[in-house]
């Protein structure tokens, strides 16, 4: 992680995370997760230091990935469970085991990268205030139980990375006191 801050004006952030998790295929334990981040206080500067009227106003901007491993242990692993068929065997009734799950070494980990263009207000002394912003969010790899064909897999569902789903969004707050 690294951030810098000169003379409260200027502002940088950047991190980088590789996380693993046994949760997903022999072939994609691991994640890369980095994010980066500025912003440039403008009523910091000589300019803008004196204003009358206006009390703060900072732009910013970043990316950041995040990942999602929310999900049931085991799921890229060929599993067996117990079935609803029982069968007699020496004087009693004995369940039988089947394939429960499809293996995917393939499954890895489900990403959220976002970004994000914002500007921060104040006029009066801050007695208005507020802020502006405007995501951009991109989800990829959705994690999702899907139906396939029995042959050539031995049960008809696969745990995988199926989709990408992307959101935009605008938000605006205001806050106002006396």
């Amino acid at each position: 992680r690294v951030m810098y801050n000169y003379q409260a004006k200027y502002l940088l952030s950047a991190s980088a995370r590789y996380e693993g998790s046994s949760k997903f295929g022999i072939n994609n334990k691991w994640g890369l997760f980095p994010s980066i981040s500025a912003g440039w206080r403008i009523t910091e500067e000589a300019f803008a230091r004196n204003s009358a009227w206006l009390s703060n106003l900072k732009i910013r901007a970043g990316y950041g990935v995040t990942g999602n491993q929310d999900i049931p242990n085991y799921q890229s692993l060929s599993r067996v469970g117990t079935t609803n068929r029982l069968f007699y065997y020496n004087g009693q009734w004995i369940n039988s085991y089947a394939p429960s799950s499809n293996p995917n070494p393939n499954l890895k980990w489900e990403k959220k990268g976002e970004f994000d263009v914002g500007v921060d207000f104040g006029v009066l002394n801050d007695r208005i205030s507020g802020t502006f912003d405007f995501y951009s969010r991109k989800i990829s790899d959705l994690l999702w139980n899907y139906t396939v064909p029995v042959p050539p897999n031995v049960y008809p569902t696969t745990y995988a990375n199926v989709g990408i789903m992307d959101n935009k969004e605008i938000e605006l707050s205001l806050t106002a006191g006396l």
